[in-house]
């Protein structure tokens, strides 16, 4: 598994076993928007959890995120999107098993791709 595709399977562990949230990047037990890096975050968007999970790993850049996040993106893009990852995440109907199939797809992708 390459670095990306660590990073795609980190966000969806967190999602899973942490909770995901919308309009914020984390929320805190108490339902308050908190940074994704608080330490008291309890729950996390799609974009939160992607840079949550990038910044666990070791020696990890900025390149890391996005390159993640590059690729959920594309995945979302060639589904004939044009809304970004917070828009989807965002979204009135989204629900977190449409993200986690988001990510999964992402992770896929990139294990067909190379």
């Amino acid at each position: 598994m390459n670095t990306t595709q660590q990073v795609i399977e980190g966000a969806i562990t967190l999602l899973k076993e942490k909770g995901w949230t919308q309009g914020a990047g984390a929320r805190d037990a108490k339902g308050n928007r908190v940074s994704e890096t608080n330490p008291e975050a309890t729950c996390y968007c799609l974009v939160g959890a992607l840079s949550v999970s990038a910044r666990s790993l070791p020696g990890s850049t900025d390149d890391t995120y996005f390159n993640a996040r590059n690729r959920v993106g594309d995945v979302l893009w060639r589904r004939g999107s044009q809304i970004g990852l917070t828009t989807f995440n965002d979204q009135e109907e989204r629900k977190v098993e449409d993200v986690i199939e988001l990510l999964e797809s992402a992770k896929d992708k990139e294990v067909s791709n190379g």
